[in-house]
């Protein structure tokens, strides 16, 4: 094999737009095998529906961005 010197960052949505927990990472994605095997590490990251939550972020960015601006954004985060 090639010694590679490169990072490769890639994403991909859940097919049908909704990670089922109950399948695997590639049935999830829909991406071949092949194309798996050429990375080293997969991260999961899954938004969690919660409508209170989202909207207190909603709010957040728009008040950012109609008022206070990064000074705002960096000290009055609604949420983790």
């Amino acid at each position: 094999t090639l010694n590679a010197r490169t990072s490769i960052l890639a994403a991909a949505n859940p097919v049908f737009g909704r990670y089922d927990r109950g399948k695997t990472l590639k049935a999830n994605v829909a991406v071949s095998a092949a194309i798996m095997s050429r990375f080293d590490l997969f991260f999961v990251i899954l938004d969690e529906c919660n409508p209170t939550i989202d909207e207190a972020i909603a709010r957040h960015i728009i008040s950012v961005h109609r008022e206070g601006g990064v000074a705002r954004a960096c000290t009055e985060v609604p949420f983790s």
